[in-house]
Formats: structure tokens, sequence, C-alpha cells
């Protein structure tokens, strides 16, 4: 007879070979884009500024004039860069050309005459700032309805109508400036601000500033530096783009069983 015994034993592992497809790769790559908009400030190295300065008599008042002057000559000698061009209107009951100065590039020839002139402004009659800013947009030697610029009103007298003009006067004066890009900044000295001026300041992009009785020269020198920096820089949006890859490896682990049989062979006779 002969038996036939099957042992099945012995089973052996192989753990342990990584690795990695190629095109598991490719498979993996993922890119995000993220885009934001962000501003940034924008400066022009030229510009042409005309400053309206009340002289009328309540300007006496409390040194008004004066510290207005201080701030002015300061204001020129050190924060208006040399290339921008500047000039002076003083006015009251009338514009008072011949106390100022025409528009001007300001430079190391230019800055003493026009300093000296500021501080010989005197003071005249009553205030009229609807024919200032009018001057001061049309006249040949100052804005001349060319486009770009910027006016500084410098009055205590904002609270009412001043000499003849109207209020439809003062809104075709606002409609004029913003055609001609030109803005207007009012400098309210201990008084309120009429709507009709606001209304020339908003329609043009200026501001109101407040500038109160017994401010410091140092102060006052500011408020016009502010302007000066609001009338030449603007705010400009751009657009970032951000791109951020992620790479993912897949590793693979291969196990091997092996079987190994042994057989048995027995004969019995």
């Amino acid at each position: 007879m002969k038996q036939i015994i099957l042992l099945f034993s012995g089973i052996a592992l192989t753990v342990g070979r990584d690795f990695v497809h190629k095109e598991d790769i490719n498979n993996l790559i993922s890119s995000k884009v993220q885009r934001s908009i962000q501003t940034k400030l924008e400066c022009k190295n030229e510009t042409r500024i005309v400053v309206a300065v009340d002289i009328s008599g309540s300007m006496d008042t409390n040194s008004r004039l004066d510290v207005t002057k201080e701030a002015l000559k300061r204001w020129l000698k050190h924060d208006v860069p040399h290339g921008y061009e500047v000039g002076l209107l003083p006015f009251g009951e009338e514009i008072h050309m011949e106390e100022g100065f025409d528009l001007m590039q300001v430079d190391s020839s230019t800055i003493d005459s026009m300093v000296n002139k500021i501080e010989n402004l005197d003071f005249g009659g009553t205030a009229c700032l609807g024919d200032a800013l009018y001057t001061a947009l049309i006249t040949n030697n100052m804005l001349n309805r060319e486009k770009g610029g910027a006016i500084f009103l410098i009055s205590d007298h904002l609270d009412g109508y001043s000499c003849d003009y109207t209020s439809k006067g003062l809104e075709e004066i606002a409609d004029m400036a913003a055609a001609y890009d030109i803005k207007v900044y009012i400098y309210s000295i201990e008084s309120a601000i009429m709507k009709e001026y606001s209304r020339i300041v908003s329609a043009t992009n200026g501001m109101k500033i407040f500038v109160p009785d017994f401010i410091s020269v140092d102060d006052y020198e500011k408020k016009l530096k502010l302007a000066l920096n609001h009338s030449v820089c603007e705010e400009v949006e751009f657009t970032t783009t951000t791109t951020t890859t992620t790479t993912t490896t897949t590793t693979t682990t291969t196990t091997t069983t092996t079987t190994t049989t042994t057989t048995t062979t027995t004969t019995t006779t």
C-alpha cells in the first residue's frame, strides 16, 4: 500500500520594498491660486496750488492772520517740494493781486521772494470768498481753467454769503472746479462752514479743515501739509496673485507570502 502525506508548512513573509511610481506623483500635485486686491499710494511729482488768504479785518482777531502767515512760510520752506507751483491770492472786499504772487515754481531762486510776500500781507475790508475762488480758477497767472491743481481757501468767514455772491454762484464754482479737476481745501478759522462751501469740497474731492484760534504754528503747518499730500497723492488699487503648490507622495508597501509544500511518500510492501 502506498501512502502519500502532504505537509504544508513554512510561511515566508517579505516586507519592505517601498516604491513610488512617477505617475502617482504627477497625479497628486495640486495648486491653489489666491487673488487679493490691495492699495498703494501714488504721488505726483508736480502740481499747482493757489493759496487764497482772507485778509479782511476779522483776521486781526486773536492774531489769526499772523499765525497763518507764519505757518505758510514754514510750509513753503520745509514741505513744498521744489518744482511744485504755488501762487498767493490775498482777498478782502476785493482781490489784492499786487500783494500776492503769480503761480510760480518753488525753488532756491524764488522761495525768498515768496516768503517776503507772505510776510507783508496786511488787512483790508470784508471777505469776498466767491470772488477769490473764481479768480483762482480762471485767471491767466493762476490756474487759468487748466486741468489739475488745488486751491487752499483760508478764511474765518465761511458761515454766510459775502459780497454779491449767491448760492447759485457757489454751485457754478463747484461744478467748474470739478470739471477742471481742481481740488478745493477749505481752512475754516473758528467758523462754521455753510453747506454751499461744503458742497464745493465734496464736488472736488477736497477737504474741510478746522483751524482753532490760538493754534500753534507747528500744528497749523501740519494741517497745510495734510492738504498738500492729499492733493498730490491717491490710493490706487492693484491685484496680487499668490500660487501655492502642494505635492503629496504615496508610498506602496509590497508583502509577499510564500507557501512551501512538502510531499512525503510512503510505500508499504
